[in-house]
């Protein structure tokens, strides 16, 4: 409804009316799973506050770093983590590159195993064909 115009979609009503309803009728098992991860998340944050490293500023405490008040301090947070993300982006883009050239080199060579199967082909075809040939006379 929130998402949707009725004007445009009137059958959304009816949609959302038949989501909720079935949402009541699940198994009470898939209940609870939105709530473990939910607790899974919390503790991940929670240690790595606790634990405070460069690495959990990059992922989970990027906005405790701007409540500081010295400016040296931010700026060396805010450099740290550029750094980080500088490395995890090299890193990705060098993934990719490796994939991409894995890719090539494996289909290069399944075209030459293609082009070596049909050539073999052709030979043995030509080995029946001489040998029928000279069955004959």
């Amino acid at each position: 409804m929130l998402w949707a115009n009725p004007v445009k979609y009137p059958e959304a009503v009816t949609r959302a009316t038949f989501y909720y309803a079935n949402q009541g009728h699940i198994p009470n098992i898939l209940k609870y799973v939105p709530i473990a991860n939910l607790c899974i998340a919390a503790t991940g944050f929670a240690t790595g506050l606790i634990t405070m490293t460069d690495g959990n500023l990059l992922f989970d405490g990027a906005s405790l770093v701007s409540e500081s008040a010295d400016a040296n301090d931010i700026t060396m947070s805010l450099k740290n983590i550029a750094a980080a993300h500088f490395i995890i982006v090299l890193a990705i883009t060098g993934i990719i590159g490796l994939q991409i050239t894995h890719y090539f080199v494996m289909k290069r060579s399944n075209k030459e195993g293609d082009e070596q199967e049909s050539d073999q082909d052709e030979q043995e075809e030509e080995q029946e064909a001489g040998e029928k040939s000279a069955g004959d006379r």
